[in-house]
This record gives C-alpha cells, structure tokens and sequence, in this order.
C-alpha cells in the first residue's frame, strides 16, 4: 500500500488529502477491509502519537443512513486508488511528523494481515 498528498503542510483545523493505492501481487482475490479511527497515524520525532480522522464528503441536508462496511474485493494483479480526507485536529501541535496507514486485508482462506503504507513527512502549522 502507498500513500502520497500533493502538500505536505497540514494546517490544525482543516483537512489533508492522500491518495492511496494499492495493488494485489498475489494469485488469489483479497479483501481490504475498511479504514477504523486508528488506521491513520501521525507520529512526531518523540513519539507522539495522533490518529487522524476521516473527513466523509456527505451531504449534509441528505439524512444519514448507516451502512455496514465490508472488505472491498481487490482481484489477483489488480490495483486500486482512492482519495481520502483527514482532519487535523486542534489536539495536534505544530511540528513535523511521519503519516502512516495501517490496515488490514483479509484473504479468502479467511487469514487477516496487517499492512502499513509508506511513511509520509508532514510538517503540521496553525
């Protein structure tokens, strides 16, 4: 899995988006399953550890409807990319930090591994 943004300033009170891809090398079918409240990790040079929350673009005069999230299916060979927006709260100081996603896939034998993008250097400004 990788990750990359376009701007590695994240300014307290507003949103970061990443792009993540992520390819399946094996020759069976796996299943990613969905980003939790701690997928997203931001960790400064002592060890200061923040978990980023994601931003869902939703109308907000539509009612909401909840929804079961189930691993979403990545094919043998194929690769997938996805925008994702984090909010960068104002427990967060200012500093420069390393954004790491840590995930999970499952495969179809049911077996469940964890995955860890690259690491990203965001400098975090008010």
């Amino acid at each position: 899995m990788a990750i990359e943004t376009t701007n590695n300033i994240a300014v307290i009170g507003l949103t970061i988006t990443l792009t993540e891809r992520i390819r399946n090398q094996s020759q069976n079918g796996i299943g990613l399953i969905p980003a939790d409240p701690t997928s997203y990790i931001l960790t400064n040079q002592l060890g200061a550890t923040h978990y980023l929350k994601i931003q869902r673009n939703r109308n907000p005069h539509e009612p909401y409807t909840a929804t079961v999230e189930v691993p979403e299916l990545i094919e043998a060979g194929e690769k997938k990319e996805w925008l994702v927006n984090l909010k960068v709260t104002e427990d967060i100081a200012p500093g420069d930090y390393e954004l790491k996603d840590v995930r999970s896939i499952i495969t179809e034998s049911n077996e469940v591994s964890a995955i860890i993008s690259n690491s990203l250097k965001v400098k975090v400004v008010k």
